[in-house]
């Protein structure tokens, strides 16, 4: 939906209670996000693990992505994920996703 840039897709897919957590300790909901999403050329998924209980999904995966976010490009390289879906009156939705990305190397020495 992000790579699309589709608005409306993307707010009945997640929850009115969504949270989204970044490594560098930021944080959004639902609204703030969708105010501002990130804009997502590419990506490739792997290490893909998916747990299901009930209306529970919980997803762990890297993602190695051409993304920018708040006009500021994003690592290339492959970070970890986790995202967890709950089914409701609505369909599936997501409720919650945290950004693992890797900090940029160092040029100092």
């Amino acid at each position: 939906m992000l790579q699309a840039r589709d608005a409306t897709g993307l707010a009945k897919f997640l929850s009115p209670s969504f949270q989204l957590q970044g490594a560098d300790g930021g944080y959004l909901g639902r609204d703030e996000f969708l105010a501002n999403p990130s804009q997502v050329q590419s990506y490739d998924l792997s290490n893909v693990r998916v747990t299901r209980a009930g209306n529970v999904i919980l997803a762990r995966y890297d993602v190695a992505a051409v993304v920018t976010i708040n006009g500021v490009p994003q690592s290339r390289a492959p970070a970890p994920r986790l995202s967890v879906f709950t089914k409701g009156k609505h369909g599936w939705q997501m409720v919650a996703h945290a950004n693992f990305n890797v900090a940029a190397p160092s040029t100092s020495q």
